[in-house]
């Protein structure tokens, strides 16, 4: 009976050992794109831990060298909130969430001894890690739309997300004895953007030198030369009253698949004024009008058209600074949602 008893814990033991879950963690990620968390590496729920059945519900290593068992965790990992499944450190793996692609950041160690980077891949296509040059960390990078990567419209939110999957090491060559990691990333990307710039007016000219405020996706604003938006305008000089052609480009002029923006509205600003000259909503608008000669042209991929008429604050018995800021409001929308901004007020004409 002692031998058979010798021989239960010698089992137990070698499983609990070996034995790793399937992990699913799905992290979200804001600003600072960072998965965070706080938890211990030995657990709390000693009362509630069997490591002898089905190991302890323990996602990892089931502790029973004392005379109550824990979950454990290994190095670089740490303890959910719930006390029983084991999570990567914060600063372990890291995603950032850029204008057009997912980067996922790994330390090495969150794997050692368990699984290979070098197998891990994403839903689909051909999405692989690459060694650092800190030789402790490894980085994937995931295009957006690209490797399997699903995107989502839920309230007001563009959402991209994807699955990792990372086999087992394998003993020998031929057998592994913990299954295969799958792990969910999401990021998660704002619709609403202003570009704006400040420029120069005088009597005669506008002068200006612009540039763009950035968020989650990337946009530009650049001067053309012509209505053909061909010839990009450097150092571009009008006289009041000549018609400028600008345009707004999203990520470089790549279109991501399902996805489409439009300038709101564009407004034009001096000190205490302002004038808007550009209103989605306001179908009076849709056409020029004599005065500003507003005007939008079909987009083409990520790339928005407008003119208008260079123009001057002229108060009555006063003056408005030379500085003017022109800024326009700008709206990313999914192609299947029929009540976007994209497809109503002028859009929709």
């Amino acid at each position: 009976m002692d031998a058979d008893n010798a021989a239960i814990d010698e089992a137990a033991t070698a499983i609990a050992g070996g034995l790793t879950a399937a992990l699913s963690y799905i992290s979200h990620f804001d600003t600072d794109n960072v998965i965070t968390g706080d938890a211990s590496l030995v657990s709390t729920a000693a009362e509630t831990v069997d490591c002898y059945i089905n190991n302890g519900g323990c996602s990892h290593t089931c502790d029973r060298s004392g005379e109550q068992h824990y979950c454990r965790c290994p190095s670089c990992w740490e303890m959910s909130d719930d006390q029983f499944n084991c999570r990567p450190m914060s600063d372990k793996i890291q995603t950032q969430c850029h204008s057009n692609a997912m980067e996922i950041t790994l330390h090495k160690c969150v794997l050692a001894d368990s699984h290979d980077f070098t197998t891990a891949r994403m839903s689909d296509g051909d999405c692989a890690f690459k060694k650092n040059d800190d030789q402790l960390t490894v980085t994937m990078t995931n295009p957006l739309g690209e490797c399997g990567m699903q995107l989502d419209y839920e309230n007001g939110q563009i959402i991209y997300s994807n699955k990792m999957t990372i086999d087992a090491s394998k003993f020998e060559g031929r057998i592994v004895t913990t299954p295969a990691i799958d792990w969910g990333f999401t990021c998660i990307y704002e619709t609403d953007y202003t570009v704006e710039k400040a420029a120069t007016v005088t009597s005669a000219t506008l002068n200006h030198d612009f540039g763009a405020q950035t968020g989650q996706f990337a946009f530009d604003f650049k001067f053309y030369e012509s209505e053909s938006f061909e010839i990009v305008q450097d150092n571009p000089t009008y006289k009041v009253g000549q018609q400028i052609f600008f345009g707004l480009i999203m990520n470089d002029n790549i279109k991501l698949d399902k996805l489409e923006f439009a300038a709101t509205d564009c407004t034009v600003s001096a000190g205490d004024y302002s004038f808007q000259i550009w209103d989605y909503s306001n179908l009076n608008q849709c056409l020029p009008d004599k005065y500003i000669g507003f005007t939008h042209y079909p987009t083409t991929d990520a790339f928005a058209k407008f003119s208008y008429e260079g123009f001057q604050f002229r108060p009555d018995g006063g003056s408005t600074p030379p500085e003017q800021t022109i800024s326009c409001a700008v709206k990313v929308c999914h192609e299947d949602d029929e009540d976007s901004a994209c497809k109503n007020g002028c859009y929709g004409v």
